[in-house]
């Protein structure tokens, strides 16, 4: 049966790709790449399908247009416009041919995305004949690859006639309706919620897309997932195809085994959720790096660092900037036991094993010594140390140096150790069987010992260095003396309470010493310490976001100046502005929760309960928008005359918008949460869309009772375009956006000349940021993503045309002055306290009011 709906579904192809040659029938699990999307383009109800070719790949084109039931034009390699206008054409004749409805709709698809969101190509034909067919519709915010373009067939083909355009726009199609506005209209609909991933790519493009595709339509395969996937089938493939996790262990003779052995562990163990590698530099290897890597899943292990990757793990000990840098450039870096230069620069810094500090320097994001991997097998207890001593059985003790220990320690000490009454076992990766065989008797020489973790329980000393086997034996139920290879190591194991020898060989009189005294260890792991997984603490990270300064996009002019377990925080050097550079904690959503349980957590009531409330606030705010208005604004004409349109940002459930109603002012709301602009346009029956700010729709439709007609459910248009509003507002808002750049121009452009931006945000010019700014910013919500002082706001806005006329401190609160916390609200030093906190501008909060400054 034939669908009747008027919808031409057109797909571009060609065989002559440049960057990737052939692209087209290249094979993807069962089907080359183009049988991929036009089998996913006949789940969508149309009327016809077409391929439109270029004259060289009409001969392998032919038979795949034929099996996917799609007409077959071709045309122009590079003016594809041209192309468009002989496939609609084409279209028209076949229905005229076959007497069935008109063309009305152009469906404009590409080859080359074979993860087109099929949900939300029916729901942009769906809107565009609710908006009466323009000429150019789109939605905004899918992933580059997921989206297809509508046409008007009249508006394309009157296009593919101008002979005035220039070859972009001929190539590309969209541009030769979408520049020129005031011959077509163009329509541009931000994307629901369920589609918006304006971040993600899907398009395949090169050599790296077709790698990531790959990827994703295995990761449906090993689900039994075929194409055309859902939108969420597609976004969990694609996360996964480009959520790999790349380890860089420090591989390097001298430096230790320890880094690699971690990477491998958790790369083994992290490979059956997420894609993980481990980078092995392409040159000659230390031997202990040889036999480590011998057991490793070759596919695990990559020569070149990948363009991208979601994150990378950086176990290297001390690294230098300009390395640390050059992954930044890939993907943030989590940094773990990082002692080097480059640990006041990586993302996150993840200290395991305890380390020294130095003055001035940025605590770590994160501590946690039981993410060490602790042995399974443990002793119920550590018995007193003289328990040991006194008992007629020989002591048990093993003396270990490390995974490489090339100063052979071990072997010394073991010698050393054997002149007492001890039962000594020595590993060294020094060893060999005629060294084995010279020492039988005196002690147990071993090279190396599968899974030492697991056997360190059989021991009632170990004598090691400083490093995962002392808390392994900790865990195990051992006593551990340290010896120190270094000066560093013996400043680290005194420093966290082992009994340690200074470098060199302790001599035997040494160790009866110590053993006569005792043997000190600290009790941070002990056999009753749970294991915390450190994969899994990194697979959360995975997830996270690395940002560069909301304002100016610059990444290597900052400075980190707090981290907390779930983010850091850097400030600009170029605008001052404190921002959150790295984050674990997932994105917020703005729905009805958000406005009710969390705004309630945080304010004892919900948004509706505190409705009056915020709506005196909001009278205020407007008496000082009309003071701004008239001085800077009004041209003394009439109150008909005049214009005083208001765009509400973030205006949630409309306490602001229902201020404005009481107004001559006509106050326009938008927010992300489409439960709260339901309630605006439902309940309250005020002027409102959803919008991803910046974003904008080009016009938003709204209903209201015409005062002068009578007329109870006029519709009325109103178009968001340039110099559209007097003034606009964010109370509270400003802090949650990502990119502010993006924000303050639109701001600017929405608003005239004159024209007022007013927003309320957090501010550290407050009493809990001057008293103590780490405080505050590990209390500020994890969606606030930047943060100013009186200093920034001013040189920020200034650089977007904004003059500050205005400076209110708000949210004063005497009970945050130190020494002050239990003072009673009402009392006298209450109110000399709040007073002060006026004076001197101390509120945790502050309302901005600016002028965009008149163009000249």
């Amino acid at each position: 049966m034939i669908v009747q709906n008027g919808v031409c579904v057109i797909v571009q192809a060609r065989l002559g790709s440049k960057r990737l040659p052939k692209k087209a029938i290249l094979n993807l699990d069962d089907k080359n790449l183009l049988e991929h999307v036009l089998r996913s383009l006949t789940s969508v109800d149309a009327q016809l399908y077409i391929l439109a070719c270029d004259y060289a790949s009409e001969k392998v084109f032919y038979p795949i247009a034929e099996k996917y039931n799609f007409f077959l034009v071709t045309g122009s390699e590079h003016d594809v416009l041209s192309r468009f206008g002989v496939a609609v054409k084409r279209a028209e004749a076949i229905c005229s041919q076959q007497n069935i409805s008109p063309i009305t709709c152009v469906v404009r698809a590409t080859g080359d995305n074979p993860f087109l969101f099929t949900e939300a190509i029916s729901d942009s034909i769906k809107a565009f004949f609710e908006l009466q067919c323009p000429d150019y519709f789109t939605f905004t915010g899918l992933p580059h690859g997921s989206g297809v373009e509508l046409f008007h067939p009249k508006a394309l083909l009157a296009a593919a006639q101008n002979a005035n355009l220039n070859e972009y726009e001929r190539e590309h199609v969209g541009p030769a309706l979408y520049y020129h506005r005031d011959t077509y209209r163009v329509v541009y609909q931000v994307a629901p919620k369920e589609y918006y991933f304006p971040d993600m790519r899907t398009t395949v493009d090169t050599e790296e897309d077709l790698i990531r595709t790959k990827d994703a339509l295995a990761f449906l395969h090993e689900k039994k997932i075929k194409l055309p996937a859902t939108v969420s089938q597609i976004v969990t493939a694609i996360r996964y195809s480009v959520n790999s996790i790349v380890f860089v262990p420090l591989i390097e003779k001298g430096k230790g085994s320890g880094h690699l052995r971690r990477a491998i562990e958790l790369a083994e163990t992290l490979r059956l959720t997420v894609r993980t590698f481990i980078f092995v530099p392409d040159q000659d290897l230390p031997d202990f790096a040889k036999r480590l890597l011998d057991s490793v899943s070759p596919e695990l292990i990559i020569t070149e660092l990948p363009k991208r990757t979601r994150l990378i793990v950086l176990d290297y000990f001390q690294s230098d900037c300009g390395f640390v840098k050059m992954l930044q450039n890939i993907a943030p870096v989590l940094a773990i036991d990082e002692g080097g230069p480059a640990r006041k620069i990586v993302d996150y810094v993840f200290d395991i094993i305890p380390r020294l500090t130095t003055e001035n320097e940025v605590s770590p994001n994160k501590t946690d010594i039981s993410c060490i991997p602790l042995p399974v097998n443990r002793k119920a207890q550590r018995l007193p140390f003289q328990a040991h001593t006194n008992t007629s059985e020989k002591i048990k003790l093993l003396v270990s140096c490390g995974g490489e220990d090339k100063e052979n320690m071990a072997i010394q000490i073991g010698l050393t150790l054997s002149e007492l009454p001890f039962d000594v076992t020595v590993i060294s990766p020094e060893t060999s069987f005629s060294l084995i065989q010279e020492m039988r008797g005196r002690l147990s020489l071993q090279h190396t010992v599968p899974h030492l973790r697991e056997q360190l329980f059989r021991y009632d000393i170990v004598v090691t260095i400083f490093g995962f086997t002392a808390f392994e034996a900790l865990a195990a139920g051992c006593y551990v003396l340290l010896v120190s290879p270094t000066e560093y190591h013996y400043q680290l194991g005194q420093g966290l309470g082992f009994s340690t020898f200074p470098p060199g060989i302790p001599t035997k009189e040494d160790f009866q010493h110590v053993f006569n005294r005792g043997v000190q260890c600290p009790n941070t792991i002990n056999p009753q310490t749970q294991q915390t997984d450190l994969a899994q603490e990194i697979l959360k990270m995975s997830s996270s976001m690395h940002y560069a300064c909301p304002i100016c996009d610059a990444d290597d002019e900052h400075n980190i100046v707090f981290r907390f377990q779930d983010r850091t925080i850097s400030q600009c050097n170029r605008t001052g502005l404190y921002y959150v550079s790295f984050i674990i904690s997932p994105e917020k959503t703005y729905n009805e929760n958000y406005f009710f349980e969390e705004y309630k957590a945080q304010y004892g009531k919900t948004y509706l309960e505190d409705f009056e409330n915020i709506m005196e606030q909001g009278k205020r705010r407007l008496s000082i928008i009309e003071d701004c208005f008239s001085k800077y604004l009004d041209t003394g004409a009439s109150q008909f005359e005049q214009e005083k349109n208001l765009l509400d940002i973030g205006c949630a459930y409309g306490a602001f918008l229902k201020v404005c109603e009481r107004s001559d002012w006509f106050a326009v709301g938008t927010d992300i949460s489409s439960e709260a602009i339901s309630y605006v346009t439902g309940q309250l029956h005020l002027p409102a869309f959803v919008a991803r700010f910046p974003l904008l729709p080009e016009q938003f439709v709204y209903h209201r009772k015409n005062q002068l007609t009578g007329v109870e459910n006029e519709q009325v248009v109103f178009h968001l375009q340039k110099g559209a509003f007097q003034a606009i507002t964010m109370w509270f808002v400003i802090e949650h956006f990502q990119h502010l750049d993006a924000v303050l121009r639109q701001v600017s452009a929405l608003l005239v000349d004159g024209g007022i931006f007013a927003f309320s945000t957090p501010t550290l010019s407050g009493i809990s940021g001057k008293q103590n700014a780490a405080q505050f910013f590990q209390k500020s919500p994890s969606d606030h993503y930047s943060i100013f002082d009186f200093e920034s706001v001013t040189k920020v806005l200034g650089l977007y045309g904004f003059k500050i006329v205005k400076i209110i401190s708000v949210g004063h609160h005497p009970e945050r002055f130190k020494r002050f916390s239990k003072v009673k609200k009402g009392s006298l030093a209450y109110k000399l306290l709040f007073r002060l906190s006026q004076h001197f501008h101390l509120g945790d909060t502050m309302e901005i009011y600016a002028i965009k400054r008149v163009q000249v």
